[in-house]
């Protein structure tokens, strides 16, 4: 069997290891456009930092490609695809036939109307987009957006000694946590010497190479705007008419990962997917979702039934060492946890727990993660709650019918690092 993956990104990656894994046989080609071994660009903040080499980004090597027997292609920009004659071709004319295809080409940064065809505009997708921004940032830059790699990225240079100023239209992660944890982020920021500035008429970017950031009547010297305004499927390659996409731009898909055209895959940030909380469908670019799907479409290509019940909305940031993260939807109910140094906030709707925010302590959001997929009632949640434990919640939803309150609390007591101390609140 001939298996074509079309980019080396988490989905991409995922799903040749898995079909390796599974099978000693199949040919696998993946297909890179960047001229790069497989890399974690979730990482690149750090790379940037000085906290991690670029070898310790690699996802694979030359010796992991020869033993897995893995064709790696780098440095091919694939142009179109023939969903009829089964073939994949390149810009540079070569054609890799297929018995299954994977599309895994991720997603790529948009870029603002006044920012488009300017020198001194960067992103941070890519290796290469942080090996350019270490050589040309060195003074001040200007990041045009507040989203997690805005806030990432704002951290990681101000932690090497370069300035920063975020423009920002609302808030700082205002998709990601309430207002008043955005004002806690918002506060540590300015702390440690980022300059948040509200979009506004008067603000002018100067210069082509862009030079100077104009608010009223001050004048900002910058040596470029990074672009972190998020990000679209990378799909100008594929022809809607024989590959259908969504109305976020994204691939189709089932839940086997499968698209509207026969023996072709999709996973990763370029396919639409369900998101469990809200019921909708749409692009959600997280590196996890990603794995799990690539996982999954890798089996479906291979025969074996496999599937993807929908992802759940997640994310992470460290803002100089206090660590937040988000956990599915902001809407509905709050129930907050809160000592003097942690914040524990629970999203209730319809009787179901939905979401979460953390502040500070964050040990439990993997098992906050698997306790919001398994659809936590609020009555459970409640009772859970008495005992101001997330652990408790997750064992009373997974084991309350098995266990004794004895036995539930007794391993409550036995597990210290879940344990604690804070108000319980309503709103």
């Amino acid at each position: 069997m001939r298996i074509v993956i079309i980019g080396a990104g988490a989905a991409g990656v995922s799903a040749a290891e898995t079909i390796r894994k599974q099978n000693a046989d199949a040919e696998i080609t993946v297909i890179n456009e960047e001229d790069s071994l497989p890399y974690s660009p979730v990482a690149l903040p750090e790379f940037i930092e000085g906290k991690i080499s670029r070898e310790q980004l690699y996802l694979w090597n030359n010796d992991y490609l020869s033993k897995t027997k893995i064709s790696y292609v780098r440095g091919k920009t694939v142009i179109s695809v023939d969903v009829n004659a089964k073939k994949v071709i390149a810009e540079d004319g070569s054609v890799f036939p297929y018995d299954k295809l994977l599309i895994a080409t991720g997603a790529r940064p948009i870029i603002p109307e006044e920012l488009k065809n300017k020198r001194g505009v960067f992103t941070l997708r890519t290796l290469k987009d942080a090996e350019t921004i270490c050589s040309k940032i060195k003074e001040r830059a200007i990041i045009y957006g507040a989203g997690a790699v805005a806030v990432k990225t704002a951290v990681a240079l101000r932690r090497i000694g370069v300035d920063v100023i975020i423009l920002c239209r609302s808030r700082v992660l205002r998709r990601l946590f309430d207002e008043d944890i955005c004002r806690l982020i918002h506060d540590l920021l300015i702390a440690n010497g980022v300059k948040i500035v509200g979009i506004h008429e008067q603000m002018r970017l100067l210069g082509d190479p862009i030079e100077k950031l104009r608010l009223g009547t001050q004048e900002f010297k910058c040596d470029g705007v990074i672009a972190a305004l998020g990000v679209a499927p990378n799909l100008s390659f594929l022809d809607p008419s024989q590959i259908k996409l969504g109305k976020s731009g994204g691939v189709i898909v089932d839940e086997k990962m499968q698209t509207s055209a026969p023996d072709v895959y999709a996973a990763g940030d370029c396919c639409e997917t369900i998101d469990i909380t809200s019921g909708s469908r749409n692009v959600i670019a997280l590196w996890p979702p990603a794995v799990e799907q690539g996982k999954v479409a890798a089996l479906n290509m291979l025969g074996i039934n496999a599937i993807y019940e929908g992802t759940l909305p997640q994310n992470m940031v460290d803002v100089f060492d206090t660590t937040f993260a988000s956990i599915g939807s902001l809407d509905g109910e709050k129930i907050t946890i809160s000592s003097h140094t942690t914040i524990k906030r629970f999203t209730v709707k319809n009787g179901e727990i939905i979401g979460a925010q953390l502040v500070g302590d964050v040990d439990e959001a993997g098992i906050i993660s698997t306790m919001l997929k398994r659809k936590l009632q609020k009555s459970k949640f409640k009772e859970a709650h008495a005992r101001k434990s997330t652990l408790a919640m997750y064992i009373y939803s997974n084991y309350g019918g098995f266990l004794s309150k004895f036995e539930t609390r007794n391993f409550m007591e036995q597990t210290e690092n879940f344990k604690l101390d804070g108000e319980i609140t309503k709103r």
